[in-house]
């Protein structure tokens, strides 16, 4: 029952998930005699979800987090762990960081004498 319980509360928890719930909670409530608060209700989620959706604000939410730890730095002892998260790569935040990012670059020659192309990918 917890397992259950944790992933439904898990997903739901989640603020798109949270506003959108708002949301249909707002549209039930309009055609009953709460149709003002639901009004408010509806309102508030598309403001709180267009904000949420168009502002860097889950960048500057996830900050924190990823500021949380120091970077490792090769002072002759081997780190103790190594954990890859998968997801997007940000350059931009890799060359503020003074970071390797791990960008494909694939320059494609293409030879003269016929129609064949060669890529190269250095990482």
């Amino acid at each position: 029952m917890y397992f259950f319980l944790s992933k439904t509360m898990g997903t739901l928890l989640v603020l798109p998930n949270l506003l959108l719930a708002a949301g249909i909670l707002g549209l039930a409530l309009l055609p009953t005699r709460y149709g003002a608060i639901g009004r408010r209700t509806l309102l508030g989620a598309f403001v709180a979800l267009a904000i949420s959706g168009v502002t860097p604000i889950g960048n500057l939410m996830l900050l924190p987090l990823e500021n949380r730890f120091p970077p490792w730095t090769a002072t002759g002892t081997e780190p103790t762990g190594l954990i890859i998260l998968g997801g997007q790569i940000d350059t931009g935040i890799a060359t503020a960081r003074n970071e390797i990012s791990p960008v494909v670059r694939i320059p494609i020659d293409v030879a003269q004498d016929s129609e064949m192309i060669s890529p190269t990918i250095p990482i």
